[in-house]
């Protein structure tokens, strides 16, 4: 998992290394996790807002600059995120079934 840097969100630094090193690990994850649970993770960094993709219903991630921490902080976001893009793709299979 890569370090953040230790600067301000507004500093270039702290977009480079989400650009060169957050994304690149978040995208690893994301392919780590559908070899080991399948293609219907795709979607767990379907963020709420203005996040990696945004627009979506998972509020625990948001991209590699501001949901990238603490390895332990970090993990617990990802399996956070993953449970709640579970939770709303079940949803979604509910309401295609009624």
């Amino acid at each position: 998992m890569p370090s953040r840097p230790d600067v301000a969100f507004g500093d270039p630094a702290m977009s480079a290394w989400s650009r060169g090193e957050g994304r690149p690990w978040a995208d690893a994850m994301s392919h780590a996790l559908a070899e080991h649970y399948g293609r219907w993770i795709a979607g767990w960094r379907w963020a709420h807002d203005e996040g990696d993709f945004d627009g979506g219903p998972v509020g625990n991630w948001c991209c590699p600059r501001d949901s990238i921490t603490a390895p332990e902080e970090t993990l617990a976001r990802v399996v956070a995120a993953l449970c709640e893009w579970r939770e709303w793709l079940e949803s979604l299979a509910g309401w295609f079934d009624a």
